[in-house]
């Protein structure tokens, strides 16, 4: 079969697809001839090019298995691998087309993204620029991150090879420029699930530095950088760019994902290729380089000294800190890397962005990109707003689908269009694992879900742990965007301003709403102490009254503890003789007033998020490739098991929400996890 799946399922399973590329047509056989009529008519034939193999079974079960493939409309490979639950759906052909200046190949499935990958380190002549949120091979850092079943799928060992290519190809030609910035945020856990407190691609720095490849580490949010690196990025001789949502870790191959690759036609010299590179890996490079030479590695004291003279909350010596310090520290602990920004030798090949690119470049940046004279972006997230707000159609595969304003801008745009106002056909592919992973994303998908917008999670590979890793999506059939951004707060935001955000106008109502259901409790007791309302008449709560009144009332309840009746006190004017009944009322409002608290600051606030970017691409050809892909998964991603085979997971009795597999279940109501802020 030409799919991506585990040799791991069943023996069985195990002799039809070890290596081979088939598809499994069936004869038939039958102990009383006599009676044997002729099979259905497959109305669904298996792609041509495909090798098949003839396995007997008995005639009544083909004829069956023929008559559910036609019924549900898909050839019998596809069907069975279904009913058997064989992970992975056949990745569309790679196609191109011409934007701009520039060529376009879509990528998707990790065999045409890592074919692609080494091919395009093969033939580099002049300079190759990485940057990468996860760089692993298993004989650097294998007892941290092990392939975890993804050595069974096609694309795992060219992913192996790219390290010893890279090692290879500046041995063989030194004045080749190879540059890496990489993550080095801090995990807690290896890909075991053991506690381990390490930092990101730390060994795999040192590895290549020491082999002369010139790498930096992207710098953390303590010095002013972000989360998490997320970009995955490869640019070959300023003319070739592939990015999309594949990492370069040892298990990345496992995950369903997609990228695209672009090159610069002849006989143009420069294209949106430049445009990208300026915008992406140049600005990150200088970025790195200017915060390494002026900020701390780590968050915190990592010697005795250090410790008693450190003023800052986080006073503990962490071993992975001193570790961190050591290696990465001693790599760069000279003026030539400390300078390197200040002194202008970042040694970038040039690039000339042109005009009127035909391909968007979007970011997520913090604003500490004002060091090196850009500013912080957030046009990734200002997209999808506003392709929400006015396209017409969406398809969207997204690994995390939590952010609050996106959310609701799907379920407003689905529900107007459901009542007859402006059309939008939606539908959405998320991971299934998503809610048991990452908690806080079971707000959003219970609130997608309870408002009818079509949704289906991607039925993945347990035996070999495949995520749907995918950060894709297409508006109005033509315009695809792809990249690194997940459709998270950390993925869309970043800290460009302070306190409150004004853009959540969807979301800040319902928080209001929400927050409103409190103000005949709240009205009640603030009547009883002659207090003013808090609530005004646009049905909002007055934060800044809210705060300021709630101080005067601790203040009056700390130095008012004993029994005895108080003769009275003031409160914002007003004489109150406070009994022990007046007493008791202050409690109570202080605890509604501790509760509107808590639900107001459920909304967005401007806070440090990842650094991301990803491109848009207006070709019907191209999209039409990821629309047909959609559908692919769409249909194997069934809310059911089809025809019968197993019990219909999907039970009807209750509104809360709870996922397995594939399958969207029922919570329980005391299911505590759904009050999460996403």
């Amino acid at each position: 079969m030409i799919m991506e799946l585990s040799n791991k399922t069943n023996e069985n399973i195990n002799r039809f697809h070890r290596g081979l590329e088939k598809s499994i047509p069936f004869t038939s056989s039958s102990k009383n001839k006599d009676k044997e009529s002729s099979l259905p008519k497959i109305l669904y034939p298996n792609p041509s090019g495909q090798r098949t193999v003839n396995i007997p079974v008995p005639f009544d079960v083909g004829t069956e298995i023929i008559e559910r493939a036609n019924k549900k409309g898909v050839n019998i490979g596809d069907y069975l691998k279904k009913v058997l639950r064989i992970s992975g759906i056949t990745p569309e052909p790679s196609t191109n087309a011409i934007v701009g200046n520039t060529k376009v190949t879509t990528l998707i499935g990790s065999k045409q993204i890592f074919d692609k990958t080494i091919n395009l380190i093969e033939n580099a002549k002049n300079n190759i620029q990485i940057e990468m949120f996860e760089f692993q091979n298993l004989k650097i850092d294998g007892n941290v991150w092990a392939s975890n079943g993804a050595e069974t799928v096609a694309g795992w060992k060219k992913q192996q090879e790219i390290l010893d290519l890279l090692v290879k190809k500046k041995k063989g030609k030194p004045n080749l420029k190879i540059q890496v910035i990489l993550d080095v945020h801090k995990w807690y856990e290896d890909s075991q699930g053991n506690a381990l407190r390490h930092y990101n691609n730390q060994r795999m720095i040192k590895y290549l530095k020491d082999n002369n490849i010139d790498v930096v580490p992207y710098p953390k949010a303590h010095q002013g950088g972000t989360n998490l690196q997320h970009v995955k990025f490869l640019a070959v001789d300023s003319k070739k760019v592939l990015l999309g949502g594949m990492n370069w870790g040892t298990h990345s191959p496992a995950n369903h994902d997609a990228c695209i690759s672009l090159e610069t036609l002849p006989p143009h010299k420069h294209s949106e290729i430049d445009n990208i590179i300026s915008e992406v890996f140049n600005k990150d490079w200088a970025f790195a380089w200017e915060r390494l030479g002026k900020s701390k590695l780590v968050n915190g004291p990592v010697t005795k000294e250090e410790q008693e003279n450190y003023g800052g909350i986080r006073k503990i010596i962490w071993p992975e800190s001193v570790d961190y310090t050591k290696i990465i520290g001693e790599l760069y602990n000279s003026p030539e890397y400390k300078n390197r920004y200040s002194d202008g030798k970042l040694d970038l090949p040039e690039v000339k962005p042109i005009e009127n690119s035909a391909i968007k470049v979007l970011t997520t940046l913090p604003r500490e990109y004002s060091q090196i004279g850009e500013t912080g972006s957030e046009s990734i997230g200002n997209y999808i707003k506003e392709k929400i707000d006015s396209a017409k159609s969406l398809r969207a595969e997204l690994f995390v689908l939590s952010h609050p304003e996106v959310v609701e801008k799907i379920i407003s745009r689905h529900k107007e269009a459901q009542r007859g106002g402006r059309h939008f056909d939606v539908q959405i592919i998320l991971y299934s694992g998503i809610p048991e992973e990452f908690p806080y994303c079971q707000k959003a998908i219970k609130a997608l879900s309870e408002a009818g917008v079509p949704l289906r999670m991607y039925q993945v590979n347990e035996e070999i742990q495949q995520r749907m890793h995918s950060k894709w999506a297409v508006f109005d059939n033509k315009e695809l965007l792809i990249g690194s951004a997940n459709w998270s707060m950390t993925g869309l935001e970043s800290n460009l301003g302070m306190g409150k955000r004004d853009d959540y106008p969807l979301s800040d109502k319902k928080i209001d709403i929400e927050i409103y259901q409190h103000k005949p409790t709240i009205s009640a007791l603030e009547e009883r102490l002659a207090l003013k309302p808090i609530f005004d008449k646009d049905k909002k709560v007055d934060m800044i009254k809210l705060k300021q009144r709630k101080k005067i009332l601790e203040h009056i309840t700390t130095n008012n503890k004993s029994n005895e009746d108080i003769s009275e006190v003031t409160i914002e004017g007003n004489k109150i003789i406070l009994t022990k009944a007046a007493k008791a009322v202050v409690n109570k409002l202080l605890e509604y007033y501790d509760i509107v608290n808590t639900i107001q600051r459920r909304k967005g606030h401007y806070k440090r998020g990842n650094h991301e970017c990803s491109v848009v691409i207006d070709n019907p050809k191209i999209a039409s490739t990821f629309l047909n892909q959609f559908k692919k998964d769409w249909d194997y991603s069934e809310p059911s098991i089809p025809d019968g085979y197993g019990a219909n997971l999907q039970p009807k009795t209750e509104s809360d929400l709870n996922f397995k597999g594939n399958n969207i279940l029922n919570l329980s109501k005391n299911n505590r996890s759904l009050n999460l802020m996403a």
